[in-house]
């Protein structure tokens, strides 16, 4: 199913609940857990929306997932990256840094999400 075809809400909602399916430890917009691996996404601006007869049809919207682990080559990150492929999703590998003050190893995404209006 294309993305275009469910609402942005619908489709954002239901971001959440597929993020839960790959790793229970990803959330949108807090950080639940106390440790790591967690990760925090969230819609961060309007993008690549289309209009017809002066009306917006299709609204894009960029969202950021910060995925945080202890764990080299954690097998996550693979799979977060094949669900952006299969769903179509144009994305982004933004940064992937180590935190000394942390210990953590910080990935970033940015994606757009497409719906209807």
């Amino acid at each position: 199913m294309s993305q275009t075809t469910m609402t942005l809400q619908t489709r954002l909602k239901n971001l959440a609940d597929e993020f839960k399916a790959i790793s229970s430890v990803i959330h949108h917009y807090k950080r639940v857990e106390t440790s790591a691996p967690f990760g925090v996404w969230c819609e961060q601006f309007e993008t690549n929306s289309d209009f017809a007869d002066n009306t917006k049809t299709t609204q894009g919207v960029s969202v950021q997932l910060d995925y945080y682990t202890q764990e080299e080559f954690d097998g996550v990150i693979d799979s977060l990256q094949e669900y952006f492929n299969s769903n179509c999703y144009p994305w982004n590998l933004e940064n992937v840094i180590y935190e000394d003050d942390t210990n953590l190893i910080h990935y970033s995404w940015s994606f757009t999400v497409y719906g209807t209006i």
